[in-house]
């Protein structure tokens, strides 16, 4: 009895030394190398396939699900990433994540489905209150909702704790260009352009410039751009 209680105590310690020398690439579940070309060949059904190979107990699971979301929304698959958004965050077993959290409300919100963003956006302001990204986006909401004045008074607020935030300067400006504000809107825009003259709107910005200076006219609304 003695010897087997030996021989199990032996064997207990060579599982414990084979444990805890286990490589750390061990529970990697996808190849790095392979995910960096399908990125180069922008493959995105691959990359896909790729990403849901991590286990849901893999500590990378909620990155590699956020990946597949973005790659769903680059690819134009709207829909499937709105799905997937709403599996995670229904799924009891998670814990919350503000990024996916504010991927499904973005979705919601491109959808029409404006309460049912606002309700996500004030979830994520739970973890992350004030962040500059998420007030523009409720900036965005209450623009799309027709409450002009209530999107400028949230992109002025974004824009005096976050100065530099250039997608709250574009949309300001944006707005400002459209009630025939043409001071503030060239202003803003010409901020924007100073400071991402390639910036994803720049092409835009400069149309819009050259469209409303050679029709200009004078007439504004009554929204408020300054106290």
């Amino acid at each position: 009895m003695k010897t087997k209680l030996i021989a199990l105590s032996l064997f207990s310690q060579f599982l414990f030394a084979q444990t805890t020398h286990i490589p750390q690439n061990k529970y990697q579940f996808i190849d790095q190398t392979i995910i960096d070309e399908l990125y180069k060949k922008k493959d995105y059904n691959a990359l896909i396939a790729e990403y849901s190979k991590t286990p849901f107990l893999s500590p990378d699971y909620m990155d590699h699900q956020m990946n597949i979301i973005s790659l769903y929304t680059n690819s134009d698959r709207f829909k499937e990433a709105l799905e997937l958004c709403e599996s995670l965050s229904k799924n009891k077993y998670l814990e919350p994540n503000y990024q996916i959290m504010m991927s499904y409300a973005s979705l919601l919100s491109d959808d029409g489905k404006y309460e049912q963003a606002l309700e996500q956006f004030d979830r994520v302001k739970k973890i992350i209150p004030n962040s500059p990204v998420l007030n523009y986006n409720y900036a965005l909401i209450y623009y799309r909702q027709g409450n002009i004045q209530k999107a400028i008074d949230m992109l002025k607020h974004n824009l005096t704790y976050y100065p530099y935030h250039n997608n709250s300067i574009y949309m300001l400006g944006k707005i400002a260009l459209d009630d025939n504000n043409l001071a503030v809107g060239t202003s803003l825009f010409m901020t924007y352009l100073l400071s991402e003259p390639q910036g994803r709107s720049s092409e835009f910005i400069i149309s819009a410039l050259d469209k409303k200076l050679s029709s200009f006219n004078s007439t504004k609304n009554d929204n408020l751009y300054l106290k």
